[in-house]
């Protein structure tokens, strides 16, 4: 890698390794009564390398601990799960040839393609969506399980996953601590690993309440000025009797009005592709 992993990470990456060691070495020596895959947690907030030791985590089994055996690696929409696969060649292009991506919007040709490189063994790093537990994906030796934002995913998502390997170890990747997120690591017997730091260079998230849409403007042209985009999420489409929340109309009506000279476009999914 080009840079040094934080402690945080490599803390992180140790109680990975030690557990899939473990288990992998438990298994072997009891093999009538094997410990029970890896359960763990790895939380941290957005842009603290949670993927990288993720993926660090993967070329140590699928290469070192396992030889041949495969990993999952399931993330709840194409976009992150391509944004995944793409990060993964760059930072370890050696092993590019062994990735591939699983989604719902592929071709039937490329379905096949793909298909058959899990079945045979020679994609040991297997990126997807939802698209990765359906019945047609039959994977060689699935030993690997991660699943980013697993607060998107239910547990029958996560256990049809599961189901495609022969108790695979999981590694769970979540930035947000939501009860039922609490909940697993008490009830679901998961250990938990946090990385509580953030690479060296990373400019802080600032978070600040305004009153309405005239109070962020100077915030607002800051950004604009500097180069940068300014996005504008709202709770509603349309304006409503029932609720007295902006709405993207509202929102594109006051850019329009209060920054006259800056071109702005809205998107919905209610719009038509």
């Amino acid at each position: 890698l080009p840079f040094k992993l934080t402690n945080g990470q490599q803390n992180a990456l140790s109680e990975i390794i030690a557990d899939l060691r473990n288990n992998l070495l438990t298994y072997n020596s009891e093999k009538e009564s094997p410990k029970p895959p890896m359960n763990r947690l790895l939380q941290g907030d957005v842009g603290s390398g949670k993927t990288l030791v993720a993926f660090l985590s993967m070329l140590y089994f699928a290469l070192e601990l396992a030889p041949g055996n495969q990993c999952a690696f399931m993330a709840p929409t194409e976009i992150l799960a391509r944004q995944h696969m793409a990060n993964f060649q760059k930072f370890f292009p050696q092993f590019a040839n062994k990735a591939v991506i699983v989604t719902g919007s592929q071709k039937t040709a490329e379905k096949r393609l793909v298909n058959d490189l899990i079945y045979t063994g020679s994609a040991l790093f297997v990126f997807g969506t939802h698209a990765l537990f359906q019945e047609k994906i039959v994977f060689k030796e699935l030993g690997f399980c991660i699943i980013d934002e697993q607060q998107r995913f239910g547990v029958n998502h996560r256990r049809l996953l599961f189901n495609k390997g022969t108790n695979p170890n999981q590694l769970l990747l979540s930035a947000t601590p939501i009860p039922r997120t609490l909940s697993l690591t008490i009830f679901g017997d998961m250990d938990t690993s946090i990385i509580n730091e953030m690479p060296p260079g990373r400019c802080p998230v600032v978070t600040t309440i305004e009153k309405n849409f005239k109070s962020a403007l100077p915030a607002i042209e800051s950004e604009l000025e500097a180069g940068h985009q300014v996005y504008i999420v709202c709770p509603l489409i349309e304006l409503s009797d029932e609720r007295d929340w902006i709405s993207v109309e509202e929102a594109a009506e006051n850019v329009e009005e209060m920054l006259p000279n800056v071109s702005y476009a809205t998107l919905t999914g209610a719009q038509t592709w």
